[in-house]
């Protein structure tokens, strides 16, 4: 192995764990991977790469962004760090696409393998877990007595399903082009479903359908119809399982889907998100976020859907503060975010892998900022399956 291959697998693994890092810092996406990037970046070979399309709208993006700061910036500080994040967006970005090339099945098994064994260390003793890791990680949030699913080195349960979900395309890949064993491919496999049963979130319900549909894994679909079963069996010994209930409201009125927090906050937070662009179809570069609530909270219908959910206080709480990576940077950009978020939504379109088009989308509309390594893994992925037509 060239000291590009080991830079390159080393970037790979670290960009799978986002939340640890030797000095936490107060946010959920650690510097960790952009600094290993650029270390790698001094001894990787020196070679032309030609632009595509989404690399292109990238550009026209950061261009876009240091326009809007000029011209039309209320807060130069908080404009300059939002500016930041969209060039460490554009690092992750360049090095998946620089370094997939390098990228060693081992090197997602040895991931697939420590997220797993984190999670079993999680739930048979959450107390020498956070022993071990509260040093590295900004939160942990599993306890013993808690109704919430195992969430290993992630923050929350749901981004340990898309993680796991992440792994499994990677692993499909790989299986596909012949570099691992179908003996290996199915273990993993398990495991994968394995973790997102103890996870027990209710992401799952969203996420678990892409297992079923990606391209050519009709011969596995008996197992993954098993493991949601699993899924829902083993949340149901939690009377208190977010998962359990939600699907116990949706097996009688598939309207209540709002009626879960997580949903509705995130629902609402994008659809402001929208609203804004209408009001500033150049953005509010510089503003704070809780500005938009209070100015949208209203005007949008927020409020109503709101009041008609049983948790009104909740939401209104959230509402203050940022809770999708995608209002937060259409707030800012308006317009320049929303064709650069299409430009690279349709670059990984197509009908054979729709559904695997589902991980990038979820990563930008929901929770993850553009700056999560998650974001561009998933997204590189998709493209790899796409263009290489496994």
């Amino acid at each position: 192995m060239t000291i590009a291959h080991l830079c390159s697998n080393i970037f790979f693994f670290v960009a799978f764990f986002p939340f640890l890092s030797p000095i936490p810092i107060n946010s959920d996406v650690q510097p960790t991977a952009v600094l290993v990037g650029l270390l790698c970046l001094l001894c990787m070979p020196k070679r032309f790469m030609k632009f595509d399309q989404a690399d292109l709208a990238f550009i026209a993006f950061l261009l876009g962004c240091i326009v809007l700061v000029i011209f039309n910036s209320t807060d130069l500080n908080t404009s300059i760090s939002y500016i930041f994040t969209v060039f460490y967006a554009f690092f992750l970005y360049y090095f998946t696409k620089r370094y997939f090339v390098f990228l060693k099945p081992a090197t997602i098994n040895c991931v697939l393998y420590i997220y797993v064994c984190g999670a079993l260390i999680q739930l048979l003793s959450p107390d020498i877990f956070s022993s071990m890791f509260q040093h590295f990680m900004r939160v942990i949030k599993y306890q013993a007595d808690s109704y919430r699913g195992v969430t290993s080195f992630c923050p929350e349960s749901s981004f340990l399903v898309f993680i796991s979900l992440i792994l499994y395309a990677y692993q499909y890949y790989f299986f596909r082009l012949r570099l691992i064993t179908r003996v290996r491919f199915w273990f993993n496999s398990i495991l994968i479903v394995i973790t997102i049963i103890l996870a027990k979130s209710g992401t799952a319900i969203l996420l678990l359908p892409i297992l079923f549909s990606i391209y050519g894994f009709k011969r596995l679909w008996p197992a993954l119809l098993v493991s949601s079963i699993l899924l829902v069996v083993v949340g149901g010994a939690q009377d208190k399982s977010r998962f359990v209930n939600l699907i116990a409201k949706l097996s009688t009125d598939p309207s209540l889907l709002m009626e879960d927090a997580s949903i509705l906050s995130r629902g609402t937070q994008i659809w402001l998100g929208v609203c804004s662009v209408v009001e500033a179809p150049l953005g509010a570069v510089g503003s704070d976020f809780g500005s938009l609530s209070a100015k949208y909270y209203d005007i949008c219908g927020v409020s109503g859907l709101a009041e008609s959910s049983s948790v009104n206080d909740r939401v209104v709480k959230e509402l203050s503060r940022p809770n999708s990576g995608f209002t937060v940077m259409v707030y800012q950009y308006g317009i320049v975010y929303l064709v650069f978020i299409l430009v690279v939504l349709i670059s990984t379109f197509s009908k054979r892998y729709i559904s695997l088009a589902a991980l990038p989308v979820f990563a930008l509309f929901t929770s993850f900022s553009i700056a999560s390594p998650l974001v561009w893994l998933s997204y590189r992925i998709v493209r790899e399956f796409k263009y290489r037509g496994v």
